[in-house]
């Protein structure tokens, strides 16, 4: 099981083209999940979800705006694992808590913006292979 030590925001804008007044909204979404530190000795792990959210209207798709997005976690092992282990574990379970993070946080602002507020749907990550 892994633990949340700790998050924080590296970056967060909104930009909005006009007023935003319908909650009818497509959103085209490119998210990168990151591994940026593991230290096996600590059981410790940074990882980083960031976000590119382009917001259309439903009905005219017409550009409304973009959400972007930058959250750091610092998640804690229960139990002491190998590099490809702790890896596993941050993609099928750090990457979810993080992103139920995410989620919120995006909610929070966009109502404190004066806008209607923006549920962003939760996502099904899938593992890229790495290029060689």
């Amino acid at each position: 099981m892994l633990n949340l030590i700790d998050n924080y925001v590296g970056n967060f804008e909104i930009s909005v083209f006009n007023k935003i007044t319908t909650t009818e909204m497509n959103f085209k979404a490119n998210i990168n999940f990151n591994i940026i530190k593991i230290d096996i000795e600590n059981k410790n792990a940074q990882i980083q979800l960031v976000y590119n959210i382009e917001m259309k209207d439903k009905a005219t798709l017409k550009d409304l705006g973009v959400i972007k997005l930058t959250m750091n976690a610092i998640l804690n092992s229960d139990t002491k694992l190998d590099k490809d282990a702790f890896e596993k574990k941050l993609f099928n379970e750090g990457i979810y808590n993080l992103e139920a993070i995410c989620r919120a946080y995006i909610m929070t602002a966009t109502a404190n913006a004066g806008m209607p507020v923006i549920n962003i749907p939760s996502f099904k990550f899938e593992k890229k292979k790495k290029e060689m």
